[in-house]
């Protein structure tokens, strides 16, 4: 039995490897040549008991291409090639690695191929497309740190433990914010740790830095000497005590044990003042108040602030100015020269309280109520549709999406945050009112731009003459037949309802350009 293989399309005949050169020399493309070449191999075959082998061989095993996460890139499987003439054949295999955008992200292409003793080969490929999207994992974020403030100063200097990560492909690095070793404040502190692997999968974590302040004031008082009034009383404030008691984190109260003094008072008379720190912490020192009686009686205003309501409204009681007005015969009645205020008293506006004793002595001291409107307008928004004119724009006004905003105090202004569309913007649009009243409080309410195109393109065609070709066919395009179309948001096609034409369309053919 011999080998032989045979190829038609470039006339080689082999035996067992052996070319024969004579058919490929006298090889013709016309038919009576190809028949009598087709005989004469018929017959080598038949006398030859020639088996001709055009199968390529088969291989098994090959895996589907798949995408896997960089950690778990699968091993090589043993792929086989069998032949139906030659049968078990060794089979080739190549790996490329195609680099991605990092170390993890990347491309293995698998070639498996086998050739058998005619030359027929088999060739397969499995791509494995690896990727890293998993975010590294912090193993040991604390929960908590607590430290105590530094002497002399309002905070600490707090350093961290070592704190780690794993991840499925790498080593992660780590961003501290604040970083270790800064100085904390008093308090609690969220410190923000960011760890990145090698392809920029991230993991944000926090915990928190807390500084505790446990030093108490340090506390300085002085003696005071006060005056009575002519109604038999005076009274004192703590700072009249205080002789500069100071604290790292600042003071945060002064309290005295005792405000108040009458005739039973008069001489020495020993008092307490408490120091309290802005964290809580509380120190006292001792100071002697001598009681003279010398002064009359007297009244005490204090400056407050108020705020509108919202119809625009502020009142206020002669309590509210009062800072103890006293009076050895007790007081009888305060009043006030002025209890409502409105929009139009935003700001500052004095006022005198009048105190009046139990005998009808008065006294009046003066105060400054600020009237604040904080009350933000009331909103209300509309949606509209909008269409586009022939050169592709459309314009809105504020008082087009505005419903009738309010405000007790007046509006000041509406304003929107977009106020021009075009060819782009053709569909819902959002856009955002703001309205701001006469003391500049402002509020916003949001409201949808739907913009329409209703203007038709402006077409223009050409004719054409075309020729047919040899094979009596003629073809155009819709480019030839459009001469100039246009359309302020663009042309999306050309399209025609004609492409071809042959023999029986000699002559003149209606054609429509859309």
């Amino acid at each position: 039995m011999i080998l032989a293989e045979k190829s038609w399309g470039n006339g080689k005949v082999m035996f067992g490897g052996l070319t024969l050169p004579w058919f490929q020399e006298y090889w013709s493309p016309q038919p009576y040549v190809r028949n009598l070449h087709n005989n004469i191999l018929e017959y080598l075959y038949n006398s030859a008991n020639v088996v001709i082998d055009e199968t390529a061989p088969v291989l098994s095993g090959v895996p589907n291409s798949t995408n896997v996460e960089c950690d778990n890139v699968p091993n090589i499987p043993t792929v086989t090639a069998n032949d139906d003439v030659d049968g078990n054949l060794p089979v080739t295999f190549s790996e490329t690695r195609v680099n991605g955008s990092c170390a993890f992200n990347y491309t293995l292409i698998r070639t498996w191929s086998a050739t058998d003793a005619a030359g027929n080969e088999a060739s397969a490929s499995q791509t494995i497309t690896v990727y890293d999207d998993k975010s590294p994992v912090i193993d040991n974020l604390p929960v908590q740190l607590t430290s105590f403030v530094d002497a002399g100063s309002c905070g600490a200097i707090v350093s961290f433990p070592t704190i780690t990560a794993t991840d499925n492909c790498g080593n992660p690095s780590f961003e501290y914010s604040p970083l270790s070793g800064s100085f904390f404040n008093v308090g609690q502190t969220t410190v923000t740790v960011i760890t990145t692997d090698d392809c920029g999968n991230s993991r944000t974590e926090n915990f928190l830095v807390v500084v505790e302040d446990n030093i108490a004031p340090e506390t300085v008082c002085q003696d005071l000497t006060v005056s009575l009034d002519a109604a038999g009383n005076a009274s004192i404030t703590p700072a009249q005590i205080d002789n500069g008691s100071s604290d790292a984190c600042g003071i945060a109260e002064l309290a005295l044990d005792r405000l108040s003094f009458g005739c039973a008072d008069v001489g020495s008379n020993p008092v307490v003042l408490t120091v309290t720190d802005n964290n809580d912490n509380s120190a006292t020192c001792s100071a002697t108040v001598t009681v003279e009686d010398k002064i009359v009686p007297q009244t005490v205003c204090q400056d407050i602030t108020v705020s509108l309501d919202a119809a625009g409204n502020a009142s206020i009681t002669p309590a509210q100015i009062d800072n103890g007005s006293s009076d050895a015969c007790g007081i009888a009645e305060l009043a006030l020269d002025r209890l409502s205020f409105g929009c139009a008293d935003v700001g500052n506006n004095t006022v005198v309280l009048t105190v009046t004793d139990n005998n009808d002595n008065s006294a009046t001291c003066s105060a400054t109520v600020t009237v604040e409107d904080k009350i933000v307008p009331q909103t209300v928004c509309q949606d509209i549709t909008v269409s586009l004119d022939a050169a592709g724009n459309a314009s809105i006004t504020p008082a087009q999406i505005d419903n009738g905003s309010s405000d007790a105090c007046g509006i000041a202004e509406l304003a929107l945050d977009r106020l021009s569309f075009g060819c782009a913007d053709v569909g819902s649009n959002p856009v955002v009112l703001t309205v701001t009243d006469n003391n500049d409080n402002s509020a916003s309410c949001s409201a949808t731009v739907t913009v329409e195109d209703k203007i038709v393109p402006q077409t223009v065609c050409q004719d054409l003459t075309v020729s047919l070709d040899a094979s009596g066919n003629a073809s155009i395009t819709p480019a030839q037949i459009d001469n100039g179309s246009s359309d302020a948001c663009g042309i999306a096609e050309l399209a025609l309802d004609r492409l071809s034409f042959g023999c029986a369309d000699v002559g003149s053919n209606p054609v429509v350009l859309t």
